[in-house]
């Protein structure tokens, strides 16, 4: 909704009047107060120049009611759903299961997602189990413009070719995903070639040259929700666009992918260990989630990267991402 909508219902923004937000991109996080209640939201620029936050939209908003300046703010969510009083059957019997579920010493949270920027996720009281907390965003981008009748592939494109087998690294982005191997970033069209469906409702439909955008594809009925990129220099259709990203976890994202040295999702802690002996990483450990996120950065770029998720209790692996914009700028940048 408007800036002017949102405001006009009393609440007013808690921050400098200088604040600006870039083309095409939003702040989360930004502090709203009416009456001496308080909530966080969402602030969108959809427009290709920096504009004033007072000029961009609310795109969503964070309410959490078990916390003095959130409990008297009142939410009635469609489908008969109220904040402080309806309960976790309540929820999936009027919005169906979630696609993650997670039980946290707080109490219960369930995420609805319909896109990559777009997504819904509530909070249980882990005592009275009632919905307490709701995180609702919107930050899909407008298009830009139609359709061209007409886009060309960019060179990276059409040059790509299929690698024959696993890589001896994890620095040569090779991953072998379910079941197909596959060099990042790699075409869409490959992927639709090994019967990845793009769902054109959730993904941006073009994109401007050397711009990013947001993909869903579908396969068996795993979604994976990734980024696209357009390294031409014209602008091109999504399905003559780049596969930036793929993921894949023991929760939602439920594909096989494996990587050089057979690192795989479920695996031990000390074969990965063993597998990664050699190569160089990061290591950051999530003290309240229980996990260590093991990340290899690609020689040269902190924009290309292999990212490894091991459950502290379990000792395995639970998520592997990889990362690969191949952005000629960026690594020039780096070289400079």
């Amino acid at each position: 909704m408007s800036w002017e909508e949102f405001a006009g219902h009393g609440w007013t923004r808690q921050g400098s009047p200088e604040q600006t937000v870039d083309s095409r991109s939003y702040l989360e996080g930004e502090t709203f107060e009416k009456d001496g209640n308080i909530l966080q939201a969402y602030i969108l620029n959809p427009e290709p120049e920096t504009l004033p936050a007072e000029k961009c939209s609310i795109a969503g908003i964070r309410v959490d009611t078990g916390t003095p300046e959130g409990k008297n703010i009142y939410i009635n969510l469609p489908g008969g759903i109220v904040m402080g009083q309806s309960l976790e059957e309540n929820v999936t019997e009027a919005y169906g299961e979630p696609v993650d579920r997670y039980q946290g010493e707080e109490g219960m949270v369930l995420t609805y997602e319909y896109g990559t920027y777009r997504s819904v996720t509530l909070g249980f009281d882990g005592e009275a189990g009632v919905l307490r907390s709701l995180d609702l965003k919107n930050t899909e981008l407008p298009e830009e413009e139609t359709l061209p009748a007409q886009t060309v592939p960019s060179e990276e494109v059409l040059e790509y070719r299929r690698p024959e087998g696993p890589g001896e690294k994890l620095a040569d982005a090779v991953v072998q995903y379910d079941g197909v191997y596959y060099r990042l970033p790699v075409p869409v069209r490959e992927m639709e070639a090994r019967g990845w469906i793009l769902n054109r409702q959730e993904s941006d439909e073009i994109l401007e040259a050397g711009q990013y955008g947001h993909g869903t594809l579908e396969k068996g009925g795993a979604r994976l929700y990734t980024v696209l990129r357009n390294s031409g220099e014209e602008t091109a259709a999504s399905e003559d666009c780049l596969v930036t990203s793929l993921t894949g976890d023991l929760d939602t994202v439920k594909v096989p992918i494996v990587l050089a040295g057979g690192i795989t999702l479920g695996m031990q802690e000390e074969a990965f260990l063993l597998a990664v002996r050699g190569e160089e990483y990061e290591k950051t450990e999530n003290l309240q989630e229980d996990t260590a996120v093991y990340t290899f950065f690609q020689e040269g770029s902190q924009a290309d990267y292999t990212e490894i998720t091991l459950d502290g209790s379990l000792k395995l692996i639970r998520e592997i991402r990889v990362v690969c914009n191949q952005d000629r700028e960026l690594d020039l940048q780096t070289e400079e």
